[in-house]
């Protein structure tokens, strides 16, 4: 099953036209795209990045430590949309383990890095690297650096409590964390590059 949602190849393109941001999902996007810098209406300014490449804007994408991401994406679906989910799955999607296991693929759970690919780019083609789990410091560098009249606003927050006792749950099951990890290796390298990238900053 093809777990490529019809966006992923485009990305949102600021109201001044200077900024690109490249969405990827269970990472503050929806918080994001509502900030200001989109204006109200966000498809309206979703567009083809190979349509758009040439005119070099400033590229933004939000990145997302990996397991706490796919803890992030089995409660949002098992929240939200856990009768779908039950329908497509015939009723085996019923616990963390049953989630494990079958990695059900859609747009939540389409790892990081085949975002990136999606675009035909590379993580040295984003420009501004925020961080999900720094993005109230990084958006406000964000807003410092460019002069921007923009403000984040939380939407779709992962219960804390709950993510917290998930991974948890994952560190005392090897069987669990070896499977979550070899699913998402290469997103696991492109964030350790991410830090070593923000840490050299």
């Amino acid at each position: 099953m093809d777990d490529k949602p019809f966006w992923a190849s485009k990305v949102w393109i600021s109201k001044d036209k200077k900024f690109a941001y490249h969405n990827i999902s269970k990472n503050a996007s929806m918080s994001f795209r509502r900030c200001g810098l989109f204006g109200k209406g966000t498809m309206n300014l979703l567009v083809e990045y190979k349509d758009i490449k040439h005119l070099n804007l400033i590229n933004i994408a939000i990145f997302r430590e990996p397991v706490d991401r796919f803890v992030s994406a089995y409660l949002w679906l098992r929240n939200k949309h856990f009768d779908d989910m039950i329908k497509k799955y015939n009723n085996i999607f019923e616990s963390f383990e049953d989630f494990v296991k079958i990695l059900p693929k859609n747009e939540v759970t389409r790892s990081q890095s085949q975002f990136i690919k999606d675009r035909g780019i590379t993580l040295d083609d984003i420009h501004i690297k925020m961080l999900k789990e720094n993005i109230i410091n990084d958006v406000n560098s964000f807003k410092k650096k460019y002069n921007l009249n923009i403000k984040l606003i939380h939407i779709n927050k992962t219960n804390k409590k709950e993510n917290e006792q998930l991974k948890s749950y994952i560190d005392k099951n090897p069987w669990i964390k070896e499977k979550i990890e070899s699913v998402y290796q290469e997103d696991i390298e492109l964030y350790r590059n991410i830090i070593n990238f923000r840490n050299n900053l």
